[in-house]
């Protein structure tokens, strides 16, 4: 177990102040990739970058700053009214994909932790409502592919010990589905894993479904744990609501939530181990 400071310091220090910046009102920072025709170069409140993963006319668009619920609607209106007026087509393509952006910088570093327990046990639900050319990518590796999150927890963790960089130690590399390397430098958590859309309605909830799952919630992970082995349709209702869960309905919930179980039971005993 950590001593009482450095547990103390986990439960307290946030990602803000670990940074020497100030807090941001906004929650989503929003990229989304494109390839297709007529793509605009320039989108109020956007800034447009070329992105090398990507083939043929292809464009990156992405949000300038945090923004709000409120203010979601304005950002996509204006990249929706420009598309329109390019008369731009957009493809289907497994090398593009929207990633959102979550503001972590007001939240401590033991939130932040108990966030990524959950939701690497709601991944491979997740994943599915996300479609078959997001699970399985390559820009976008789930937990369950690579094996490595107990280890990642435990040198996290070993760090803070040793008191060496907690940035350096909390990243695990920028394509897994949820990318942790974006807190060092933008104080955020990256999804990675949302098919590729221009629509409003489905990047809206995209953002709603982030929000549900990486929300600061005060439950110790072995509380997730025990409601994904034994009531794992209540526990989305609990994480999403009763509306937005039926998203996920169909995707043989129980037995892909046991399947996040299995992880979710190593992180939580390694999360207990040092933070009791």
């Amino acid at each position: 177990m950590l001593s009482g400071p450095k547990r103390t310091m986990l439960q307290r220090e946030t990602i803000a102040r670990h940074l020497d910046r100030g807090v941001l009102d906004g929650k989503y920072g929003i990229e989304i990739e494109v390839e297709g025709r007529n793509l605009p170069e320039s989108i109020p409140g956007w800034e447009t970058h070329r992105e090398g993963s990507l083939r043929g006319e292809a464009m990156e668009y992405v949000t300038i700053g945090a923004i709000s619920d409120q203010n979601l609607p304005r950002y996509l209106g204006a990249l929706t009214r420009q598309l329109t007026q390019y008369e731009s087509r957009v493809n289907d393509t497994y090398r593009a994909g929207v990633h959102v952006h979550y503001n972590m910088l007001s939240r401590t570093f033991d939130s932040v932790i108990r966030s990524i327990i959950l939701w690497s046990i709601v991944e491979p639900v997740f994943l599915k409502y996300c479609g078959k050319s997001r699970d399985g990518n390559l820009f976008c590796v789930s937990s369950y592919d690579t094996g490595d999150m107990p280890q990642w927890l435990t040198r996290f963790y070993e760090g803070v010990n040793r008191g060496s960089g907690l940035f350096q130690r909390i990243g695990r590399g920028k394509y897994s589905s949820l990318n942790s390397n974006c807190l060092g430098n933008l104080g955020t958590l990256e999804c990675r894993a949302f098919p590729t859309t221009v629509d409003p309605e489905k990047i809206t909830e995209f953002c709603k479904i982030v929000d549900c799952l990486l929300q600061n919630r005060d439950f110790h992970p072995s509380h997730w744990v025990t409601m994904a082995d034994r009531q794992p349709e209540q526990m989305l209702n609990d994480i999403f609501g009763e509306e937005l869960s039926q998203k996920f309905s169909g995707f043989c919930t129980p037995s892909l939530l046991g399947f996040g179980a299995e992880t979710g039971f190593l992180l939580n005993e390694v999360y207990t181990e040092y933070m009791g």
